[in-house]
């Protein structure tokens, strides 16, 4: 219906209670004509605007009851029937759109070293932002949950665009010599199997689900102690006045040139019953442990069970 000039006059100089609204204008669910939604009204110069609190449901029809007779002006409303002007509509369905998917994880490698802290979730369309508790999971390689491995915190660590989400491993237990490390251990073990699921149930920022759960199987590896060497990296640089892309390729950290331990060397050390790990070889040394030790180990690499250095911190 239109409204007259001066029905719209009185609206916007008369100061009104939203009951008060809701009896000139109201908007409810259709299965419920007689409770009207939340919303704000505004009267303008051409129209009068009802702004739902809350978005309308795609889908539903609703019911827009006006009347204008209960204006509270009598000259204004002199000319209209007593009798409400009633009309239905529906909020169109959203468009069906191609369900989003997680297109890449990084690092997408399919060996991540055991003190990995971080990794990074791609979707093909923006996600709803909520966390990512609940719908992240390290398993192992009988599909079973790995218990505390990833830092569950309602914190925003999407991208501005809600594409890229960032997922951390719980620090406590990765870093080295704190209480969660000393308890529990890292996460990963060098040499097991593990695998990130990301679930189905995961929302998109339509309210609609993943298209399928996603899953990426990798190994753990030794972890990684030294730093980048800058140096070491190559790039590919593309042909001038192209569109190809930037590449580049970096190498693993150089290892010092050792001697790998051998029992021998391993029995040079008072064995008492514990365990210590030689870095040149990459694996557990049973057969000793670590007294105290006069100068250097043979290798190098071997540490205690604590990962410091032989030779190094009293021993």
């Amino acid at each position: 219906m239109g409204w007259s000039s001066a029905e719209l006059h009185v609206l916007r100089g008369t100061s009104l209670t939203p009951a008060a609204w809701d009896v000139i204008v109201r908007v409810s669910v259709a299965t419920s004509p007689d409770i009207a939604i939340a919303a704000r009204h505004t009267a303008t110069t051409e129209t009068v605007d009802v702004i739902p609190q809350f978005g309308l449901d795609p889908g539903r029809e609703y019911v827009v009851r006006i009347d204008a007779s209960q204006i509270p002006t009598t000259t204004a409303a002199t000319s209209r029937s007593s009798v409400p002007t009633v009309s239905r509509l529906t909020v169109p369905d959203r468009p069906v759109s191609a369900a989003t998917q997680v297109t890449a994880i990084y690092p997408s490698a399919a060996v991540w070293p055991e003190n990995i802290l971080r990794f990074y979730l791609h979707f093909s369309q923006p996600m709803s932002g909520t966390s990512a508790v609940g719908h992240v999971r390290l398993v192992d390689d009988q599909g079973a949950d790995i218990a505390d491995a990833l830092l569950e915190v309602d914190v925003d660590l999407w991208s501005g665009d809600y594409i890229r989400r960032t997922v951390f491993f719980d620090p406590g237990r990765v870093k080295r010599d704190i209480r969660p490390n000393r308890e529990m251990g890292r996460a990963l073990v060098a040499g097991r199997q593990y695998a990130i699921v990301v679930s189905r149930e995961w929302r998109d920022s339509t309210g609609q689900s993943l298209g399928e759960e996603f899953r990426h199987a990798f190994t753990a590896g030794p972890a990684v102690e030294e730093g980048l060497q800058l140096s070491e990296w190559t790039l590919s640089q593309p042909s001038a006045g192209s569109r190809q892309d930037l590449r580049s390729v970096s190498v693993a950290p150089r290892r010092r040139s050792a001697p790998p331990c051998s029992r021998r060397h391993a029995r040079r050390w008072h064995a008492r019953g514990g365990r210590g790990r030689c870095g040149a070889r990459r694996k557990i040394l049973d057969i000793y442990s670590l007294g105290r030790l006069g100068g250097s180990p043979a290798c190098g690499r071997c540490v205690d069970p604590a990962r410091r250095p032989v030779g190094q911190h009293g021993w």
